[in-house]
């Protein structure tokens, strides 16, 4: 049995964590929901450092492309940021 395979057995769900303004993360990401959307668990996708927003637009991920991988993939999408100043 995959390492994955056996972690996946007794979790009732995942959060899907990538850094907005880091296309490379958001791929990784998409490309790990792939591997595991046969399994049935609850899943959201979190768009992390929504406090870095003016670094997207060179190399990072848009809202609206974020939240559209998330509506094709029948889930939730969030953003949000740990800096104490962004109140989201």
């Amino acid at each position: 049995m995959q390492e994955d395979e056996r972690l996946m057995e007794n979790i009732d769900g995942i959060i899907l964590v990538f850094a907005i303004n880091d296309y490379d993360s958001f791929y990784f990401v998409k490309r790990k929901f792939e591997s595991l959307k046969k399994s049935h668990f609850q899943c959201i996708l979190v768009g992390n450092k929504s406090d870095l927003n003016s670094e997207r637009e060179n190399s990072g991920v848009t809202f609206e492309t974020a939240n559209n991988q998330a509506k094709s993939w029948k889930i939730n999408y969030i953003e949000t940021s740990i800096n104490p100043v962004i109140y989201l």
